[in-house]
């Protein structure tokens, strides 16, 4: 044997033991980040599904339980069936409407229900009897033909009144979003089957994939994945399904009292891991197969680092185009979800709070409907934080600095928290000194947010005892002012060996313990990355199954002396300041604009119904269309002159900025170019009032509509 080849032999030897290892580094590597990505990808995707299901069964259940209660007022036989075809009416969900008592049907308007239903469906009716709603799975009428559910919702103490709704109503709301090219979200039943579905034919041929499982071998795997779904709170797993491999992250429907399961599933071919493991081979094979030929080249020595290098490098740069597309996505998917759930939001806050304004409701409303404010708040604030900490991530956070009572604040937080501690024996107390100056200057929204996560952390992992919020200001010098805010409870308190990970984004500390506590896991990363973001800092000592002290600082600008004194202190103290709040928002003086004319623009009925709501004190005629296009003939036609238009943005056929744009250029009259138009959009990211400015609008109004900002937009424009 040559030397030359004994002298290839080792290079080949040395080669192949260095990329066999790079190899194995990079493969286990890639795939522990890729999966925890893919996983928390998944349970984010899932979340929201689960946000958008539960958000329908509650309005559901809801509108249910509120035709129930006016059916019970109408009384005899005859006025209970004139006041369902007015109910039917007023909730086009429902396809029918039956009262049962306990032996049967009592009454029946709209599609015809077979008596059979009572018995096939007791065990979902005897839930209602036993005082609870709850939606039933799906089931074929038998004497219509058609796939129908049930709300059934308690009716008195002896009758229950059920809602028949159709049966594709929750596949029809989840089909639409789609995960890669592939991935989809479903929806089961306690038992199993398939009430919402991306192949259309497993809802309506009723499919239960545990028993197909049981009877058919291409079934089984999937069959006893769904076997374990159905029982487990939540989990991550694989299954067969058709000859491909899927991943799936599924968790109990949170509004459901049935058992739901919502899941993601995506097939892992799809997924990058695959694709960078194909990557990762291809780039071994290249490899061996390139030291194999250097070997006999003395250049081919020299060379083949510079080689690998090169080829790394291309394997990162493909690795980071795919990255920045997935971010794309996401950020996407954030614009249309923050839509969507601002959008029901827009009218659970605007409603309420109009209501709220008249001030001429009994006690137990009042506390109801302040409740629903609150609920409504509390579910912005989480879109806010998934929201924020994707604007974190890019960089694109923004801080405004403006005047702010402090009394208005800690109110704020207070209120939109305290929700959290339902019925639990805790008591919540504020240690809020008569001395803290009225005004600061800063970002109110993010100090305020900061508060809210706080709070809304120790009111979690709270069950009894006190959450004590403290805050209190100390002057540094003429211009500057530290603000300390320490929320101290008597919670499970924290492991000292979790503290170091306590502000890491979507970690909840021990999981299997704290698994029946709601959130996304955010909340004091977000806190953590927002005082960083102004020069302040974070703090935490925690003492296991004793409880937990955190403590903020961060700095505000002085603006006066002047301090909230002691009346204030109280009411904060004794929780009235939000009542006297109430009382001041529905004395705001409204200016006249009797004599002034309006046009709503939105495609979505009840958010016509809030604009009204909100503009109608000022006097104002409003008309109201539901299409750009409507919009548009309005302004040529030139029948009425109005003094502004509030657009919605995103509408089907064509969007708000289109609209404005034919507005302003094609229509050509003065009066189309000079109206105020006004930007009325769910659309709340980061940057897009700047765009509606640029794009012809002459302001922004976000939704969930705030009454102050509408107030000044109307003396602004009207």
């Amino acid at each position: 044997m040559s030397m030359r080849i004994k002298i290839a032999f080792v290079i080949i030897l040395i080669v192949s033991v260095f990329i066999t290892l790079n190899y194995i580094s990079n493969r286990l590597f890639i795939k522990k980040n890729i999966t925890e990505a893919m996983e928390q990808d998944l349970s984010f995707a899932r979340d929201i599904g689960d946000g958008l299901i539960s958000m329908k069964i509650t309005l559901l259940r809801s509108d249910a339980e509120t035709v129930a209660e006016r059916l019970l007022k109408a009384g005899r036989a005859e006025k209970m069936l004139k006041e369902m075809a007015a109910q039917m009416r007023l909730y086009p969900d429902f396809i029918s409407l039956t009262i049962y008592d306990r032996k049967g049907i009592v009454a029946n308007y709209g599609e015809p229900v077979d008596h059979d239903v009572f018995l096939s469906e007791f065990h979902y009716i005897k839930v209602a009897f036993d005082g609870r709603s709850i939606i039933s799975t799906t089931h074929y009428n038998n004497l219509s033909g058609s796939l129908i559910m049930h709300v059934f919702v308690p009716m008195g103490k002896d009758m229950v009144l059920s809602a028949t709704i159709p049966g594709m109503i929750f596949s029809d709301l989840l089909s639409k979003y789609k995960l890669w090219n592939t991935g989809n979200i479903f929806l089961t039943d306690e038992n199993g089957k398939a009430i919402a579905y991306y192949r259309e034919e497993f809802v309506l041929d009723l499919v239960n994939v545990i028993t197909v499982g049981q009877s058919n071998p291409e079934y089984k795997d999937i069959g006893n994945f769904f076997s374990k779904m159905i029982t487990d709170e939540s989990g991550t797993g694989t299954y067969m399904f058709e000859g491909v491999e899927r991943i799936c992250s599924y968790k109990r429907v949170a509004g459901s009292n049935a058992g739901w399961r919502i899941a993601v599933s995506v097939p892992l071919s799809e997924s990058p891991m695959e694709k960078t493991h194909e990557g990762l081979m291809l780039s071994f094979i290249l490899f061996i197969v390139m030291g194999a030929i250097a070997s006999f080249f003395v250049s081919g020595i020299v060379a083949r680092p510079f080689y690998k290098v090169k080829a790394q490098n291309l394997e990162l740069a493909e690795l980071s185009e795919k990255v920045m597309t997935a971010s794309k996505a996401k950020t996407k998917f954030l614009a249309n979800m923050s839509h969507e759930m601002r959008t029901p939001l827009n009218a659970i806050i605007g409603l309420s709070k109009m209501t709220l304004e008249t001030g001429s409701l009994d006690e137990k409303t009042l506390i109801n409907l302040k409740k629903i404010n609150n609920s409504g708040i509390t579910l912005l604030s989480t879109i806010n934080d998934i929201l924020d900490i994707s604007k974190i991530e890019t960089g694109k956070l923004e801080f405004v600095s403006l005047d702010y009572e402090t009394a208005s604040l800690i109110n704020d937080a207070v209120t939109q928290s305290i929700m959290l501690k339902g019925e639990k024996p805790i008591q919540f107390i504020l240690d809020i000194d008569e001395k803290l100056p009225s005004h600061l200057n800063g970002d109110e929204l993010r100090v305020k947010h900061i508060i809210n996560n706080l709070l809304s952390n120790a009111f979690k992992y709270t069950k009894e005892g006190t959450v004590t919020l403290s805050i209190n200001c100390e002057r540094e010098d003429d211009d500057t002012v530290w603000m300390t805010i320490s929320v101290k409870d008597t919670g499970i308190g924290i492991r000292s060996e979790h503290l170091n990970n306590l502000f890491t984004d979507y970690n909840r500390m021990d999981t299997f313990a704290n698994r029946n506590i709601e959130g996304t896991g955010l909340g004091l990363s977000i806190a953590k990355k927002m005082l960083e973001m102004m020069d302040g800092s974070i703090s935490v000592e925690s003492e296991y199954e004793k409880g937990s002290v955190f403590t903020a600082k961060l700095k505000q600008k002085f603006v006066s002396d002047t301090t909230i004194g002691t009346e204030v202190m109280h009411n904060l103290k004794k929780f009235r300041y939000s009542d006297n709040r109430f009382y001041e928002l529905s004395q705001l003086e409204r200016i006249d604009l009797s004599y002034a004319r309006v046009l709503v623009v939105d495609d979505v009925e009840m958010n016509l119904d809030v604009a009204e709501g909100l503009l109608e004190p000022y006097g104002m005629q409003i008309d109201c269309v539901t299409s750009a296009r409507e919009a548009i003939n309005a302004i040529r036609d030139e029948k009425v002159k109005y003094n502004a238009i509030f657009m919605d943005h995103m509408m089907p056929e064509m969007n708000g900025i289109e609209a404005v744009r034919i507005i302003r250029e094609k229509i050509g009259t003065e009066y189309a170019k000079t109206i105020p138009i006004i930007a009325l959009t769910a659309n709340a990211l980061v940057g897009n009032e700047e765009m509606f400015l640029s794009k012809g609008f002459q302001a922004f109004l976000p939704k969930p509509i705030e009454t102050s900002r509408l107030d000044a937009i109307l003396r602004q424009w009207v």
